[in-house]
């Protein structure tokens, strides 16, 4: 809590908590009070002086308490690592078995030698084709793909924080997104309003932040501040927009509160009979179908008693607002394009059933009319979720922990999962899910739980990350094909040489410059090999199947 302020300086931009500050200008006016969010994604104080007091620290903050499920969550191996080790296991049985068969052999074919050549004879030969057996080009060949794979997503405004997760976009085979800012463009525009007040321009006006850095309410200003100038005041008591009530509001000059938020907890605060409500319900019914995010408005302009929460008010009725944010431009090719690739997309969102349902028929979303909202996932059981996700594509008016969940049922039906977040609670849902992807508009505690970071937060940027990612995977493959074919040529004369009790055809040295010279080479420049025409038309692979598997063998 900042108690006390003078000329302080705020830094609003990552302010998503709660806390009180209460101003004080020269002539110890209190009046311009109010609440700003500040405990969970910090603030900064840029200027000022003041006394602040520090209600908790470390551990039992939320940054704290978001760490520690962090650190709980453990990540298993990706796909390409489980696919290496098995492949360096049966290299290694291999590897042994030749080795002492070598030995045997070589021993046995060479009586007429005296012992002691006997044995150094038939070690160097063990050890020769052990050598030929082992392709110990392909941690360099892993380590060189990968970062080619990072520079290739950088170009196409992706950070890539785990280079191990480049690989693992190819086995995705579900991709929940976020819908405002990923699919849409998050340029809220002002499309029409439903109201019979004189006051609603003013009281909607009064309902925004004095500062605003939301493009919902950036729009909802210049939209007031275009139809008529309004005469404020000043704030005296602020109530911070929280997931749980999805309401904010404010309180002027000590008598009058202005509130917006979700419709579906603001009209029940309001005094509407049954007709009235019933034609409110018909036009908010009207926009949603338009795929309209609906706002509700509402005042108390006579207030006795100043309510704890928003949820204790009483108001009027003032009015709708429909907002409008345009699907972004490619996101229904792209759309179109992970079907092809099999892949599936589910839409998560805080916006109510009606408005994503819409928004995702434009965008020809599979699925569309099937919705599970926040409430219902509630009430759910994790054994019920774990059925309904499995046809389910739109997830509305859900908190952030809810991704956690789902993430949870996806993972269970033995899915792949990618994840979009941007908030400081979407953090442990990020790392929970196979690859996590940050956006560059979020907070740094998302981006720090997150594989991966979309720079223009695009739905089509994530799309041509997977293209990015399973050509990587085909790349080593044919890198590793490549290897094995050179070392089983090998393989093939030594044992040869061995068994017709001729000289062995390499020297240790020999055999060690042709894999990491005449081998190494020319199959790392196998990484720059662009994508096939159709590697975006194939499902995604098996992520258990075997690294030489579809006939590479």
């Amino acid at each position: 809590k900042i108690l006390y302020t003078q000329s302080l300086g705020i830094n609003e931009s990552s302010l998503t908590g709660e806390s009180e500050i209460v101003y004080k200008n020269k002539e110890e006016d209190l009046k311009n009070h109010f609440k700003l969010n500040m405990c969970y994604s910090g603030t900064d104080v840029v200027n000022g002086l003041g006394i602040i007091e520090v209600t908790s620290v470390g551990k039992n903050t939320e940054f704290g308490l978001i760490g520690q499920s962090l650190n709980n969550i453990k990540k298993e191996k990706t796909p390409l690592e489980r696919q290496i080790n098995k492949l360096v296991f049966i290299c290694t049985i291999v590897s042994i078995t030749v080795f002492i068969l070598t030995i045997i052999i070589n021993y046995i074919n060479h009586s007429e030698l005296t012992l002691t050549k006997r044995l150094v004879d038939s070690l160097l030969a063990g050890i020769t084709i052990a050598m030929a057996t082992i392709p110990e080009e392909i941690p360099v060949i892993l380590t060189v793909f990968l970062a080619m794979g990072s520079w290739s997503l950088t170009k196409k405004n992706t950070l890539t924080k785990n280079m191990k997760a480049i690989e693992t976009l190819g086995t995705v085979n579900v991709l929940c997104t976020d819908k405002t800012g990923t699919i849409t463009e998050n340029k809220m525009i002002v499309e029409d309003i439903y109201t019979n007040s004189e006051t609603f321009i003013k009281t909607l006006y009064q309902s925004c932040p004095q500062v605003a850095y939301d493009p919902m309410e950036i729009a909802l200003k210049k939209y007031c501040q275009e139809k008529e100038k309004t005469n404020t005041g000043s704030i005296t008591k602020e109530y911070p927009f929280k997931a749980e009530t999805k309401m904010m509001g404010q309180i002027w000059n000590n008598k009058e509160l202005c509130v917006k938020g979700a419709y579906e907890n603001v009209l029940p605060l309001c005094n509407l009979d049954k007709e009235n409500y019933k034609q409110v319900k018909s036009k908010i019914n009207e926009y949603s179908k338009e795929g309209y995010r609906v706002l509700a408005i509402a005042k108390n302009d006579n207030l006795k008693n100043i309510p704890n929460s928003l949820t204790e008010a009483k108001l009027t009725f003032e009015g709708l607002v429909a907002l409008y944010d345009p699907p972004r431009k490619g996101v229904k090719e792209s759309l179109e394009e992970c079907y092809s690739a099999g892949i599936r997309v589910i839409m998560i969102t805080g916006d109510n059933g009606e408005t994503a349902a819409s928004i995702a028929k434009k965008i020809n979303l599979n699925n569309y009319d099937e919705v599970i909202t926040g409430l219902e996932l509630e009430a759910m059981s994790d054994d019920e979720l774990f059925e309904r996700v499995k046809t389910t594509n739109i997830f509305a008016r859900v908190y952030p922990n809810h991704k956690m969940r789902i993430v949870n049922a996806l993972q269970r039906n033995n899915l792949i999962v990618a994840m979009t977040g941007d908030g400081v609670n979407d953090a442990p849902a990020l790392k929970q899910a196979d690859i996590g992807i940050g956006m560059g508009s979020g907070t740094d505690v998302a981006k720090d739980a997150a594989a991966m970071i979309l720079v223009d937060d695009n739905f089509v940027t994530i799309v041509n990350a997977v293209e990015v990612g399973r050509t990587v995977y085909k790349n080593i493959k044919k890198s590793i094909t490549y290897l094995f074919a050179g070392n089983f040529a090998g393989i093939l004369a030594i044992l040869f040489a061995v068994f017709a009790n001729w000289a062995n055809p390499f020297t240790t040295l020999q055999l060690l410059f042709i894999n990491l010279i005449t081998d190494s080479l020319p199959a790392i420049s196998l990484g720059f090999e662009k994508p096939e025409k159709n590697i975006m038309t194939k499902a995604p692979r098996d992520p258990n199947e075997s690294i030489l598997a579809g006939g590479t063998i």
